[in-house]
């Protein structure tokens, strides 16, 4: 819960921004998912680890448990804490067929729609091991011992229509994004930005706002792309969608070279459901105060009067009856003179 990682945040001085999160729950009364990567029980109550082969645009590999590494040390600017999950991208231990690459994958587990996503990202980059031994050796730069990767944010559905907002980097171009949304089958919208700092070496605040209105992308604080439903005639996305957090090849060859893509933390902030009715009420405490003594006290004096005409209906002609005095004081001017239970004299006094 999100109290409970706040706690753990504030013992551990990983992620002070938990508590203002926390802050802003308890000021607007919005519910916040909030995951800290580098918490296990965090992580596994929201996602799924996959294990399956992964066939995307011509590209071919197996996503397997063992290459997502939860509470892995982190390095990167601007990371915020010091561990996270990690997913790494190999050839080692590929079992899902003929395919060579092995990599990370998480699904989310729930379906979640408008609202406010917030990712804190480390996109594919190369292994710091991985880069200090080729600048030692000489060798080709970071960017291109991964060029063959590419790491995405996304939610995602194919329920009725492939619907998607995706954010996503190349390895070998880190100093820009792809910002995309497909609202159909085969109906994709995109923009590419710059990014700054390069997606390798930092982490990146990716933020998605997403309303029936309107979707916007935010880069480290910083509006970068912004889109109207209707616009140009062209819709966004409705369904309800699940996370897809993605490093993956862009071709099925293996480049020779381990890569990476790291998480440190996610929110979501659901947009607040639309009421079936509004109903006007009084503005002014006075009126209000008015009106709620006004009904109770027509529930009391109707209330009163069904008991009084069910005790009536009772009387036995015979025996001797008892009306109680409260009755007699809120009922009284109902019973005529020549009601006969007044001329038997059987009222209490």
């Amino acid at each position: 819960t999100l109290g409970g990682a706040v706690e753990r945040f504030e013992a551990n001085n990983y992620y002070p921004k938990a508590q203002q999160l926390q802050a802003r729950a308890e000021e607007t009364s919005e519910s916040v998912f909030f995951v800290n990567f580098s918490d296990p029980e965090q992580v596994l109550s929201f996602y799924d680890i996959d294990v399956e082969h992964l066939h995307t645009e011509g590209s071919s590999a197996c996503t397997e448990a063992d290459h997502v590494r939860v509470g892995s040390a982190m390095s990167g600017d601007n990371a915020g804490q010091r561990t996270g999950t990690i997913f790494v991208m190999d050839n080692i231990n590929a079992t899902c067929g003929k395919a060579e690459i092995a990599t990370g994958h998480l699904s989310g587990k729930k379906y979640m729609s408008y609202g406010t996503y917030a990712w804190r990202v480390r996109f594919a980059y190369a292994p710091e091991e991985e880069e200090e031994a080729e600048e030692e050796e000489g060798g080709p730069s970071p960017e291109a011992l991964v060029a063959n990767a590419m790491s995405c944010v996304s939610l995602y559905t194919s329920r009725k229509l492939h619907q998607e907002f995706a954010a996503c980097t190349r390895a070998s171009h880190p100093g820009e994004i792809t910002l995309n949304y497909w609202h159909g089958d085969g109906i994709r919208e995109w923009s590419r930005v710059p990014l700054r700092p390069d997606a390798n070496s930092s982490f990146t605040d990716l933020k998605l706002e997403w309303t029936p209105e309107r979707m916007r992308y935010f880069l480290n604080g910083v509006l970068a792309w912004e889109r109207k439903n209707g616009t140009d005639g062209k819709g966004l996305p409705q369904e309800d969608m699940n996370q897809r957090l993605i490093l993956r090849p862009t071709n099925s060859t293996y480049a020779g070279r381990a890569c990476a893509m790291a998480l440190a933390t996610m929110s979501y902030t659901p947009l607040p459901s639309p009421s079936g009715s509004v109903t006007e009420i009084p503005t002014s405490n006075g009126s209000l105060l008015v009106l709620v003594l006004g009904i109770a006290f027509a529930l009391l004096f109707f209330g009163t009067l069904v008991f009084c005409v069910q005790r009536r209906r009772r009387v036995d002609d015979h025996a001797a009856t008892i009306i109680p005095q409260e009755c007699e004081e809120e009922c009284g001017e109902e019973l005529e003179e020549d009601d006969p239970m007044v001329e038997m004299g059987q009222l209490a006094t």
